[in-house]
């Protein structure tokens, strides 16, 4: 429900995306795009989830003023920009109470405003670390955070140099990775008390190993505890082997406790139509469905062309 920082939809919190603003629907919509959205997609029995970045609040350059700069993380040179291929983003820390309890009551008006069948957890996560090079590179550093995590291993965490402590580097990992934990139980469990009915999916690394070692995300103990209803790993590669070996990982971390639907992104990453209808149909065969990153790599080139190729999958 976010746009490089902006949201579809009116907020006490965050800008509306300028395109938003200037639109107008027919009917009683006006310049509600989401209503006017959800509507349409009912009319086809198609389910709409509330798709929201979870900790990625800002991209180029936005950066609303209803957001504490303490709460963004920063990395070990004490930059709280994180830079990635569109620029650089901005991320808020998990462990911050009062970072969850900002994003609880920025989507409970949300929730309550639109019918949404569902929830996605999208950017569930911290930024991604690389703990292999001779220089280490990590995220998650904030006065709260580290004076939580010396609190709770009784420690006195210097990052800069006890990141290079391998017993110390595990603890702090350990301590992310419960924090992403405890987003994943305390959102949805608030989403639910809104609506009992809504489903809870979540977004997560194309490997389960790279995302509990990189990004934090312990998927098999989400699945565990019961806490999401739809798990859609990004396997956003074009070698086929590993392909198939994410979505066999996750089939048996899901084990019927939890629809699986494979992301993909071959037009995304510059493939062709062939391999894009390819992953198609090894992710219907093999999973509950997929997940397609992303419209506008439909939309930009030769739409139609695409659009007839994909139907023969779906």
């Amino acid at each position: 429900m976010m746009i490089d920082g902006y949201t579809l939809y009116e907020s006490s919190n965050f800008d509306t995306y300028y395109k938003v603003v200037d639109s107008y629907y027919d009917g009683n919509y006006k310049n509600d795009y989401l209503k006017a959205f959800i509507d349409t997609a009912h009319k086809y029995n198609i389910e709409v989830y509330a798709w929201q970045s979870i900790f990625y609040v800002e991209s180029h350059n936005y950066l609303s003023s209803s957001i504490n700069e303490e709460w963004l993380i920063k990395d070990l040179n004490r930059d709280n920009k994180v830079y990635n291929d569109y620029g650089y983003s901005s991320v808020l820390d998990p462990s911050n109470p009062e970072v969850i309890n900002f994003l609880l009551n920025e989507n409970e008006p949300l929730l309550k405003k639109y019918d949404f069948q569902g929830f996605q957890l999208d950017y569930i996560r911290y930024t991604g670390n690389d703990y292999y090079n001779e220089i280490i590179e990590d995220y998650g550093f904030t006065d709260y955070s580290i004076n939580d995590f010396n609190k709770k291993y009784k420690l006195n965490f210097n990052p800069q140099k006890d990141i290079y402590n391998e017993d110390i580097r595990n603890k702090w990992h350990e301590y992310k990775t419960n924090n992403i934990t405890n987003a994943v139980e305390k959102i949805p469990n608030y989403v639910k008390l809104i609506n009992p009915n809504m489903k809870i999916s979540a977004c997560a690394y194309m490997s389960s190993y790279g995302a509990k070692s990189i990004y934090c995300q312990d998927v098999n103990e989400w699945i565990k505890n019961k806490y999401i209803d739809l798990l859609c790993p990004m396997i956003y590669t074009l070698d086929n082997n590993y392909f198939l070996e994410c979505i066999n990982d996750y089939k048996e971390i899901c084990n019927d406790q939890c629809y699986l639907s494979i992301g993909i992104a071959p037009l995304c990453l510059g493939s062709s139509l062939e391999e894009n209808n390819n992953q198609i149909k090894i992710g219907n065969e093999l999973s509950n469905g997929i997940s397609y990153f992303a419209s506008h790599n439909i939309f930009k080139n030769n739409k139609e062309e695409k659009m007839e190729g994909i139907k023969e999958y779906l």
